[in-house]
């Protein structure tokens, strides 16, 4: 690595650019693209020599899922670079190939209650999150923050705070809610939460008010800023605008922490059904499906155990008929972690997942089209191996979602954050759609189930804009595709599902 760098090479470390050290974090943001670095023509010609043709399961995988699992992309033949590990490739020998080398993976194990108290996990825990912070401030720029209204970047934010002299830039997101089109979606304003945080650390807080005019004529500029298709990362290219036109070129971020600390909704239902009596759990395995999905059980999923049925959840359509794929291709555990229990399985399924096949991936790739280097503490490698390998049960408490981190920091942290639900970054997209045109792209082209598919989720989104999952999907794809016609060119019949 260090004579390329002497001879004048470029080099895209693909675990951890912006490192001079080829180690990084084993979750850590894929690298190597430089498209937004080259003229439109070049990059042109560069894809013009890759392309072959759409590669039919990952386009429904897109579907089903949202964005393409690892290690697949939308480009048959072309792959992603794994995360943990280096490579190096063999020139001039015969049979020339990549030599992929693991270097770092998840914990296999977890301790038990009687190997640490929850005391001792707690001050655990803000150590090394205080010493992922430390070392993610290391840079020759000021570095900001993305301060949502969620608990995870405000812990995060008082960090910088502790650990700098600096008062750091922070930047949240706001929406326009007004009565056009769409008017029936309607989200949660974040705003006052992250003013609270930023009035209290004392930051130099920027708030950033997104209109419909404004996400529309966004909107073709981020379908050519990620690299694949995904339903996720519009609000982190926004947000980074706003930065970028505040000269931030470096900023931490919360991601990681809903995976590490059991964040999510389902962590809950899953321990409370591991909680529950056995003839409990019985019982409700007997009830229909759809009830249990009303219900908010999901006891089938759980009772199952599966590391499929376990993510499960994540997915956003049906598939079309059962398939390796369908069931959840890409959300493998090894043998050791499926005697874990269930939070300990979901939390390494959630980060070998969605983190890393939508939130990093796309967060990687908005960021750096815009010239800003997106940093995350919670995957600092000695914290997620702390994280993984803590009991459950210290994660889990009824009523409070991350009582870990709420007990490591949150006497620095308002108490309407401390007691504020846990809820999902939502965009006003059912307005936004309701005002958008339909895509050029007839669905006909990719042939197969496209074009009923787009029929419905049209139908959907018109009835409810609050259902725009499907419609959003079409129109990302849709528009991500016309940089790339050539592949509709190459799909042959039949073959896109």
């Amino acid at each position: 690595r260090r004579q390329r760098e002497r001879d004048g090479g470029e080099v895209h470390d693909p675990i951890d650019a912006g490192r001079h050290e080829p180690v990084g974090r084993p979750l850590g943001l894929l690298g190597g693209h430089d498209d937004h670095a080259q003229p439109d023509a070049a990059v042109a010609d560069r894809r013009r020599q890759l392309v072959e043709r759409l590669d039919p399961q990952a386009l429904e995988d897109y579907w089903q899922w949202g964005s393409v699992l690892a290690p697949r992309t939308l480009v048959e033949g072309i792959h992603v670079f794994p995360p943990g590990c280096t490579a190096r490739w063999q020139v001039g020998s015969p049979g020339d190939r990549w030599e992929l080398q693991r270097f770092a993976g998840l914990p296999e194990t977890v301790l038990s209650p009687n190997d640490l108290s929850y005391g001792e996990a707690v001050r655990a825990c803000r150590e090394a999150l205080e010493q992922a912070v430390q070392r993610q401030l290391l840079a020759d720029v000021p570095v900001g923050a993305f301060l949502s209204g969620g608990l995870d970047s405000a812990a995060i934010v008082a960090l910088m705070r502790r650990g700098s002299a600096t008062v750091p830039h922070t930047f949240s997101l706001g929406f326009e809610q007004g009565d056009g089109p769409g008017r029936g979606h309607r989200v949660a304003d974040e705003r006052p939460l992250a003013r609270l945080v930023a009035e209290q650390l004392g930051t130099d807080h920027h708030e950033l008010v997104i209109g419909a005019a404004e996400a529309i004529a966004a909107f073709p500029e981020f379908c050519r800023a990620i690299d694949q298709p995904s339903v996720d990362g519009f609000n982190t290219f926004l947000v980074t605008r706003a930065a970028r036109r505040h000269d931030l070129r470096v900023a931490l971020s919360g991601l990681g922490g809903d995976e590490l600390l059991a964040g999510y909704p389902v962590f809950q239902r899953a321990w409370r059904f591991q909680q529950a009596p056995q003839t409990w759990r019985a019982w409700q395995g007997r009830l229909p499906w759809r009830l249990q999905q009303r219900l908010g059980w999901q006891a089938a999923r759980f009772r199952r155990g599966t590391p499929e049925a376990l993510a499960a959840h994540r997915r956003l359509q049906p598939p079309r008929h059962r398939s390796p794929s369908s069931e959840g291709q890409g959300w493998a555990l090894s043998e050791a972690a499926l005697r874990l229990d269930p939070i300990a399985q979901l939390s390494r399924l959630e980060l070998q997942g969605y983190l890393h096949n939508t939130l990093l991936r796309d967060s990687d790739a908005v960021t750096m089209h815009q010239g800003l280097e997106l940093r995350v503490p919670f995957l600092d490698h000695p914290l997620v191996e702390l994280l993984l390998r803590l009991p459950s049960a210290y994660k889990i408490r009824a009523g409070c979602n991350k009582p870990l981190l709420i007990d490591a920091l949150g006497a620095e942290l308002p108490e309407a954050i401390l007691q504020a639900p846990k809820r999902g970054f939502e965009l006003p997209f059912g307005a936004w759609l309701a005002a958008m045109p339909a895509p050029a792209l007839d669905p006909g082209a990719l042939g197969g189930a496209w074009p009923a598919r787009v029929r419905r989720a049209r139908r959907l989104h018109h009835r409810s804009p609050a259902r725009y999952q499907g419609w959003w999907q079409w129109q990302v794809l849709a528009h991500w595709l016309e940089a790339w016609p050539q592949l509709l060119s190459q799909l042959p019949s039949g073959e896109s599902g």
